[in-house]
């Protein structure tokens, strides 16, 4: 089951070449990043499965590469959670 549900990720990722993937979940984005393990023995999609696992960003991440950067910002003085 979890190879069936890789291969459609790896499908729909692969529809959107130049975007990243981001997601909030910390287990996902490292699920998603082992595609290209996951996938190495398999001659039809192990190329493919790489590409996309390369793309796979945990948003933070996705901020820090796009230049979010944390001077002059304030404490949040309350309890914060994602």
């Amino acid at each position: 089951m979890l190879r069936k549900m890789a291969e459609r990720n790896i499908s729909v990722i692969s529809k959107y070449e130049d975007m990243a993937v981001v997601t909030d979940c910390g287990a996902c984005s490292c699920s998603l990043k082992d595609y290209g393990a996951l996938f190495a023995d398999s001659l039809s999609l192990s190329a493919e499965a790489a590409e996309a696992a390369l793309r796979v960003r945990d948003f933070s991440e996705f901020l820090y590469e796009q230049g979010l950067w944390t001077d002059g910002m304030k404490p949040v003085e309350m309890t914060v959670s994602y």
